[in-house]
């Protein structure tokens, strides 16, 4: 994922807030996660923007980060995006769910339905019901 202003840096664990998720933590998840970053390390970086007082704020990567701690380690390796908002956050969120996670229908769903939301919300030209010019 690129992303504009941001930089790849290796963060302190302790030093990302963890806040409402889209999905439920998966202890299994989490469990193949570390047992795969035990053979080949950390091949993705998680996603977080600047918090308060020098910490940082988790946008994707929950169960990359306690696949961390489950292996003992101190540090993850995170793509930091500077300039990233709330709702910005939850849409890369929303979207590294559609992409990576299984989920179930329902989930789905309710992930796509907020997808839409977010997006109208951040990109208002995009709503659907604007007069529309006929073509001749």
């Amino acid at each position: 994922m690129y992303v504009q202003g941001a930089t790849v840096q290796s963060i302190d664990i302790n030093a990302i807030e963890i806040l409402k998720r889209w999905r439920d933590f998966q202890p299994a998840k989490a469990a193949e996660i570390a047992a795969s970053m035990d053979v080949v390390g950390q091949l993705q970086p998680i996603l977080v923007r600047p918090g308060r007082d020098g910490k940082y704020v988790l946008v994707a990567g929950l169960h990359r980060i306690e696949g961390r701690k489950k292996n003992g380690s101190k540090t993850i390796l995170a793509t930091v995006v500077e300039d990233m908002d709330a709702d910005q956050a939850e849409l890369a969120e929303i979207d590294e769910n559609l992409i990576r996670a299984n989920l179930t229908v329902a989930e789905r769903a309710m992930h796509v339905a907020a997808r839409k939301s977010l997006y109208e919300k951040l990109h208002p030209q995009t709503k659907q019901g604007g007069q529309s010019k006929a073509l001749s």
